[in-house]
């Protein structure tokens, strides 16, 4: 009966230590569609209203590729076409970097992601949804 009884409690102690995937949060999860839905900053301090999938970003494996219907293309960020991004780490900052250039993340989760454009006094911030 103790050797029962002591082999349960190393059975059960043995799971104490594990712990589950699901509470692994997703390295990258830009991927899949985004709509850019708002810009807002610069000198003027613009609010420019786009409408969802106006302009569309689709990440995938380090490639972005982006539709832009927008008929206001100056306040659209990336013009139609095919880059290469990478959502690294920087000085304890989440950045994403597209085609060379760095961009700061401001706030990602399932369902809205917020990013800078780096500059001090007259960036402009990006805001997407899915």
């Amino acid at each position: 009966m103790k050797n029962l009884l002591l082999t349960l409690v190393i059975v059960s102690l043995s799971f104490v230590g594990c712990s589950s995937d699901d509470d692994v949060p997703a390295q990258d999860s830009l991927e899949g569609n985004w709509s850019l839905v708002r810009i807002t900053g610069g000198i003027a301090g613009i609010t420019d209203t786009i409408p969802p999938n106006v302009i569309k970003y689709n990440f995938s494996n380090g490639n972005l590729s982006v539709v832009n219907n927008n008929p206001e293309p100056d306040f659209s960020f990336l013009q139609t076409g095919n880059y290469t991004y990478e959502l690294t780490t920087s000085n304890n900052q989440q950045v994403l970097v597209i085609n060379d250039t760095t961009y700061e993340v401001i706030s990602i989760d399932a369902e809205i992601f917020n990013l800078g454009d780096n500059r001090p006094v007259d960036g402009l911030a990006f805001a997407f949804e899915r």
